[in-house]
């Protein structure tokens, strides 16, 4: 959405219309300087706007979410409305080839196994942790091996944040390593291999990851073959043993 609005504000400044986007990672004063400017809330405009359309006006509303204000707008101007609700992602894997290592639960022989897999990896690749703490954490064992990675998380400046995915957008890192909240924006069509170096917790975690044709990597420990069974379930998974792939 902040690159959305940024593209669009270079048309707007030669109207005199300025914008702004305040997000995590930023600056407070900043964001409460532009708030205290006079700035206008979009939502009221939107009534505006519509309030003055043509009675035949076709109008499509879409929302992530739908809250009672939100669906004030549906019920205020729109006839009869046809409601489409996008139900639960199906788990669509064509084109991913799913492999899985049985690693320890114990750190250091789990990061052995990634040292290894990553020597072998010569494409663009995001690592997946499940906690921010997780990916400092690897982000400096890795880098101590002299491993070139970038890392991504909410904690960071959004300054860090962007100049970290342009950084990985043109190639000039080959790996990123990331948490599954940012795997959303992480929309890199280069990107051919996915690890979990920690499996996901649920299904739609999973599926926002590895969402991509690519070869996903899991590290499982023993606690995570049930929801691997589970999150798998009719499709097809490859076991990577000391003498080679075998089926799940």
């Amino acid at each position: 959405i902040q690159e959305v609005v940024l593209a669009l504000g270079k048309y707007m400044s030669v109207t005199g219309v300025t914008h702004h986007v305040c997000i995590g990672g930023t600056y407070v004063g900043v964001n409460m300087k532009r708030l205290e400017a006079g700035v206008q809330i979009f939502v009221e405009q939107i009534h505006d706007v519509i309030e003055i359309m043509p009675q035949n006006t076709q109008i499509i509303f879409l929302s992530a979410t739908f809250p009672s204000n939100a669906l004030e707008v549906t019920t205020k101007y729109m006839k009869d409305p046809i409601k489409i609700v996008v139900t639960e992602k199906e788990l669509t894997l064509e084109g991913v080839r799913q492999l899985y290592v049985t690693v320890s639960r114990e750190e250091e022989s789990k990061f052995d196994e990634l040292v290894d897999l990553y020597e072998m990896i010569a494409v663009q690749c995001i690592i997946f942790c499940n906690t921010r703490r997780k990916i400092d954490w690897l982000t400096e064992k890795m880098r101590s091996r002299n491993l070139v990675v970038s890392s991504r998380h909410g904690d960071k400046d959004q300054i860090e944040r962007d100049d970290t995915m342009k950084e990985f957008r043109i190639g000039s890192t080959q790996v990123l390593i990331t948490t599954v909240l940012s795997a959303r924006i992480t929309d890199v069509q280069k990107v051919s291999v996915v690890i979990n170096y920690d499996f996901p917790n649920n299904r739609e975690d999973y599926i926002d990851r590895v969402g991509r044709k690519c070869v996903t990597v899991n590290f499982v420990t023993d606690e995570d073959r049930v929801m691997l069974r589970y999150i798998t379930c009719g499709t097809k998974v490859f076991a990577i043993m000391s003498n080679g792939v075998r089926p799940c």
